[in-house]
C-alpha cells in the first residue's frame, strides 16, 4: 500500500514555457520566427462560475449549471525587442522585425543647434529608406538623435529635422517607432505555449484567440532585470474566426501526453 498521498507517476510541473505569438490565421504555424524569447512565470487560469437552483425554507441547493468559463494568462517577458514591446502596449506586434546593424558615417557631421546638418553621407545606405526612422549616434554613448528620412539618394541620407551638433565620428540605424498612449486596437492574436514536465513529457497549448490586455513597463535601472508583466484575456471564437470549427465549444486546448 502506498503512504497516504503519495505520487502516482513522476508528472510533476517544474519548467518555464516557450511563447508563441502571432496571427491569428497562424495557430498552427507558429514557429521560431514568432517566439518572444526569454519568458518566466508562465500562468494559465481558468475561472468558472455556476448558477445554483435552491428549494425550501433552508435553501438546499439541489442543482447548478455552469454560467462562467473564463481564461486568462500571465507571463514575465524579459527581451525589450520593438515586437514585444509593441505586444506589451495592446498593439499589433506581430508586422515588426529587427531592423538590421548599424552603418558608419565615414565623414561625420557638423551640424549645429542654430543650423542642423540635413544630409549626410553613409557607408552603406541599405535598408535606408524614406518615411523610416532612424538613429544618429555619435561617440559618447549618450549622443543619439531621433530623425524620420526625408529621402535618400545613393548613399545621401537627408533628414527631416538634422543633426545638431557636430559629431566626429558617427552611426546610423533604422529604429522602430513604438507608440505610446495610442488608441489604436490590437488586432486579436494567437498563442502556442510548449513546455515540459518534470518527467520530460512534454505539453502545450493552443489559443485561438486573444489580446495581450497588460504589459508595457519601462525601467531603466542597474538594480534588477526588467521585464514586460504580460496579461492576457482569452476569447472565445466565433463563427468568422479561423479554425472556429475547431474551438466552436472551447476557448484553447492543452496537450499532455500521461
Amino acid at each position: 500500500m502506498p503512504d497516504f498521498g503519495s505520487a502516482n507517476t513522476g508528472v510533476f510541473s517544474l519548467s518555464e514555457a516557450s511563447i508563441f505569438i502571432g496571427p491569428q490565421a497562424d495557430l498552427y504555424k507558429l514557429n521560431e520566427s514568432n517566439r518572444i524569447g526569454l519568458t518566466k512565470s508562465f500562468n494559465l487560469k481558468s475561472d468558472v462560475g455556476y448558477v445554483e437552483l435552491t428549494e425550501g425554507i433552508l435553501n438546499l441547493v439541489v442543482d447548478s449549471q455552469m454560467n462562467k468559463s473564463n481564461l486568462t494568462s500571465s507571463f514575465e517577458v524579459y527581451e525589450y525587442t520593438s515586437k514585444n514591446l509593441a505586444y506589451s502596449l495592446g498593439l499589433d506586434g506581430s508586422t515588426l522585425s529587427p531592423t538590421g546593424a548599424a552603418t558608419t558615417i565615414p565623414a561625420g557631421t557638423t551640424g549645429t543647434s542654430e543650423t542642423p546638418e540635413m544630409t549626410v553621407t553613409v557607408a552603406s545606405p541599405t535598408g535606408i529608406t524614406a518615411g523610416k526612422w532612424v538613429v544618429i549616434q555619435g561617440p559618447e554613448q549618450d549622443q543619439m538623435y531621433f530623425d524620420e528620412v526625408a529621402s535618400v539618394v545613393t548613399d545621401a541620407v537627408t533628414l527631416t529635422y538634422g543633426v545638431p551638433e557636430t559629431l566626429a565620428s558617427a552611426t546610423m540605424r533604422v529604429v522602430n517607432p513604438i507608440d505610446l498612449g495610442s488608441s489604436k486596437a490590437q488586432p486579436y492574436l494567437s498563442l502556442k505555449a510548449v513546455g515540459q514536465l518534470t518527467d520530460g513529457s512534454p505539453m502545450g497549448v493552443l489559443v485561438p484567440k486573444l489580446r495581450i490586455t497588460k504589459g508595457f513597463a519601462l525601467a531603466l535601472t542597474s538594480k534588477q532585470h526588467g521585464n514586460l508583466p504580460f496579461e492576457t484575456t482569452v476569447y472565445r471564437p466565433v463563427s468568422t474566426d479561423p479554425f472556429f470549427s475547431d474551438f466552436s465549444n472551447r476557448s484553447a486546448i492543452m496537450f499532455v501526453p500521461t
